[in-house]
């Protein structure tokens, strides 16, 4: 599934562009709920924020243009797998070593905390799989 949404440019640098969600009818799918499954960009609580997003070749837009931006779920998905995940899987594989090897509390605990730790190092550092792509 591709999520698109419409966003306003509200600035221009050499290497990004900011921009914010512009309101949108609902569709026949959304309607019934009363809220787009594809408003990717709005906040929690109806709050909208603006958003910088990288480009990588020079786009003919001016502040003001409405476009439209998209992305594809499936990177959302594994960028989602990999910030929750992952640190998950260390604390419970801390606790696992711990009880594995018989260590007291307080050493099942630093485990723990150092396989969080870890996993959330190993999640910054993982290159980004989610692109955000313009179409003008």
């Amino acid at each position: 599934m591709i999520c698109e949404q419409s966003v306003e440019i509200i600035e221009i640098n050499s290497n990004s562009i900011s921009v914010k969600p512009v309101p949108q009818q609902l569709c026949a799918a959304c309607a019934p709920s009363g809220r787009c499954r594809a408003d990717w960009l709005s906040a929690t609580f109806g709050a909208k924020k603006t958003f910088e997003i990288p480009i990588d070749a020079p786009i003919s837009v001016e502040v003001g243009d409405q476009i439209q931006v998209w992305i594809d779920s499936s990177g959302v998905s594994m960028a989602v797998a990999r910030v929750y995940g992952l640190p998950l899987a260390g604390l419970l594989g801390g606790a696992g070593i711990g009880v594995y090897l018989g260590w007291s509390d307080m050493t099942t605990l630093l485990a723990m905390l150092v396989g969080v730790g870890g996993c959330l190092w190993i999640a910054r550092i993982w290159k980004n799989d989610v692109r955000v792509k313009v179409k003008q």
